[in-house]
């Protein structure tokens, strides 16, 4: 925790930090290696600031914090971004207003998934579909969800992947991102 705190402090662009120790991104144990995740403020615009901020970031703690690890087994990466999609079969009260709450459900669903918006999705925190069910039904006076379909894309050294929420469970690199509603 001292990690994490000493890089939310040494700049604001940083939003989240999170220490994984003994594991890297790619799931494999290595004991003693140390991998701090960051998510920036402007994620969505790229990687182009966590990699400037990388490279100051590590040299701040190479210099200044007393590692107890070797610097090759010291990285800092970004955290797998989970693009979550929700389809919502639902029944509209008033049928005027279809196109009206289809857009209001989207913009529910996005600022739900925001990391930035939304405290509760810290990295390593999957959401599951029995919580975008309850958010979606505090929205009770606009509309009665009917069914629910939920999928998670990522993007990893090894090409775009689509799975099912509970196989990304317990990974402590993912981060929760709204996708297509």
């Amino acid at each position: 925790q001292d990690y994490e705190r000493e890089a939310l402090n040494f700049s604001r662009q940083i939003a989240q930090a999170k220490v994984i120790v003994g594991r890297k991104k790619d799931g494999s144990y290595v004991p003693g290696a140390i991998t701090m995740t960051l998510l920036m403020q402007d994620y969505y615009d790229g990687e182009h600031s966590f990699l400037h901020m990388r490279h100051r970031l590590r040299r701040h703690f190479m210099e200044k914090c007393e590692l107890s690890v070797l610097s090759s087994e010291f990285e800092i990466v970004e955290p797998i971004f989970v693009e979550i999609s929700v389809e919502a079969w639902v029944q509209v009260l008033h049928a005027d207003d279809s196109f009206e709450i289809q857009q209001d459900l989207c913009r529910v669903l996005e600022e739900y998934l925001d990391p930035l918006q939304n405290n509760g999705w810290d990295i390593g925190r999957m959401v599951k579909p029995a919580q975008i069910e309850l958010r979606l039904n505090m929205e009770k006076g606009k509309a009665l969800l009917r069914k629910l379909m939920v999928t998670a894309k990522y993007l990893d050294e090894n090409g775009r992947h689509e799975v099912e929420l509970e196989k990304l469970t317990g990974n402590p690199y993912v981060l929760v991102v709204s996708g297509t509603h």
